[in-house]
């Protein structure tokens, strides 16, 4: 689930890791350093994630707690694609798939429906930015029915919004904004508003390339309106910092369009 307040959760969590570092529990320790991980990677500060992320994988497989292992090999590698993204660095996508590869093949092994809809979607993004859409449509769509399976709300927006991005890449506009639409229809339903800055983001470059201005500027507002209300409850300015790195396209969008529109009609 979302927090309402990143810092505090943070803090909570890290109460909880000195305990169970004080009592020895190493179980514990590993789901402590896991949650601050996850976090952090929203909040967009994905070197200290990593950090985080690489510490708990270490001590799942020395106390051979095979269910976190591999799921922090998906979260490392989710850490690094967006690592990669934002900083345009080919070298962590690559460790992005090489810790994908080895999580997928544990998530094969074990059977684990979650680990397999975490390594689906990870490999459909991997996938959809090296320009493969139809394979990365394939691999969101498997891991939409995971998510549909067992109602997971959060990955069923994802994987729609997934999917928007692949109808979106292929210049097929029409039915990538349906997939946003419907994503933020999900999303609003069930009060995770957190999680609807980029589908409305997306939907605007939708209706920009429609040429239907006027609705993308609206969808870009409700964007930032979207980021900003995650953003208030992100306490220290360092945060603060760290989650603005990878939202700065929806300002630079809405920006670029006012310029162009101006230009235009310059009255």
């Amino acid at each position: 689930s979302y927090f309402s307040n990143y810092s505090s959760a943070i803090n909570c969590y890290s109460e909880a890791l000195d305990l169970a570092r004080n009592i020895k529990n190493k179980k514990v320790e590993s789901f402590c350093l896991t949650n601050i991980s996850v976090i952090l990677s929203r909040l967009g500060c994905y070197e200290r994630s990593i950090d985080y992320l690489q510490e708990a994988h270490d001590i799942d497989k020395q106390i051979g707690n095979i269910k976190f292992a591999y799921l922090s090999l998906n979260n490392l590698a989710d850490a690094f694609l967006n690592k990669g993204l934002v900083l345009s660095n080919k070298t962590d996508l690559y460790k992005a798939f090489d810790y994908l590869t080895e999580a997928i093949d544990s998530a094969n092994r074990s059977g684990v429906k979650k680990a397999q809809l975490i390594a689906l979607n990870n490999m459909g993004n991997i996938q959809l930015h090296l320009g493969y859409y139809y394979s990365a449509q394939n691999s969101f769509q498997a891991a939409l029915k995971i998510a549909e399976e067992f109602q997971d709300q959060e990955a069923l927006i994802k994987g729609l919004e997934d999917l928007g991005m692949c109808s979106l890449g292929a210049r097929n506009y029409e039915k990538a904004q349906k997939y946003f639409e419907e994503a933020i229809k999900r999303g609003g339903q069930i009060g995770l508003k957190e999680v609807l800055w980029e589908p409305l983001f997306y939907l605007g470059k939708c209706y920009e390339e429609k040429l239907t201005y006027n609705q993308a500027l609206a969808s870009y507002k409700d964007s930032i309106n979207a980021i900003e209300h995650i953003r208030s409850g992100v306490i220290p300015d360092y945060y603060k910092v760290e989650f603005g790195k990878n939202k700065l396209k929806v300002y630079d969008s809405i920006i670029d369009l006012l310029l162009m529109l101006s230009e235009n009609d310059p009255s």
